[in-house]
């Protein structure tokens, strides 16, 4: 089974995010636990963030930011794939420090999505 981490602050927006990997899930006939963050400390203090096999981060969260948190993140899980969802298109670039495999903008289609 998928082992997903959604940090994002909004919970609108981290609503829409599992409503569609829910239903790409569903149409992949495939199955994963969707973890929702609402900090990116929450997500540094688990325990293993090894187990997941996808992190979507937004970029603009209080405290530490989803790019610095992407960071720690990889320097944990080198094999995760790692999408940012975000309004801050001018960190594109920056996305390619942690390796991300894509940005989608906000706010969120199912089709860009």
């Amino acid at each position: 089974m998928l082992q997903i981490a959604v940090v994002e602050d909004d919970v609108a927006a981290s609503d829409t995010i599992r409503t569609y990997l829910n239903t790409i899930l569903a149409e992949k006939q495939m199955s994963a636990n969707i973890h929702v963050y609402d900090t990116a400390e929450q997500l540094i203090a688990c325990r293993d963030m090894r187990q997941y096999h996808m992190a979507l981060f937004d970029i603009e969260l209080p405290g530490i930011n989803g790019m610095e948190a992407a960071k720690r993140f990889r320097e944990v899980n080198e094999n995760a794939v790692i999408i940012f969802v975000t309004n801050m298109a001018q960190y594109a670039i920056r996305g390619y420090a942690v390796d991300a495999l894509d940005y989608v903008l906000k706010p969120v289609s199912y089709f860009a999505f």
